[in-house]
């Protein structure tokens, strides 16, 4: 009857280890499914990460040349203005340097009194042209 019992304990322990076992294995498979799904899920998460870094990009990229063209416009217009002011500029000291030569005093005395004011582009810079005493 010892026996007996040692082998129902033993038959009973056994069913158990046989139920943990088929637990353990379906555990397996869980696993199995669970990493599956973790994968393609952290796939799907980081293709739509990678989009989203791609777009913004994409906006950063078309943000940049767009400043690029408007501060080369700027620049462009600046050299315009200039180049325009220092030919009239030119055009006047080349006028003046002829009245100064001119032995007829009117011609002279018809600049006497002219000031000439402009600036050049953003720095401010101004050219004054004043009459000379004769």
């Amino acid at each position: 009857s010892q026996l007996s019992q040692a082998l129902n304990g033993l038959s009973d322990r056994a069913k158990e280890a046989k139920e943990f076992l088929v637990q353990l294995r379906n555990m397996v498979q869980q696993i199995q499914e669970n990493s599956v799904e973790f994968e393609a899920c952290l796939v799907a998460q980081c293709d739509a990460l990678i989009d989203a870094l791609n777009r913004r990009k994409a906006q950063l990229l078309s943000r940049v040349n767009k400043e690029h063209e408007h501060k080369l416009k700027v620049v462009r217009d600046q050299i315009s203005h200039c180049t325009v002011k220092l030919r009239q500029t030119t055009g006047l000291m080349e006028y003046c340097l002829e009245v100064i030569k001119e032995n007829d005093p009117s011609g002279f005395l018809q600049v006497t009194g002219f000031s000439f004011s402009f600036q050049l582009g953003k720095y401010g810079l101004a050219l004054l042209m004043a009459s000379r005493p004769l």
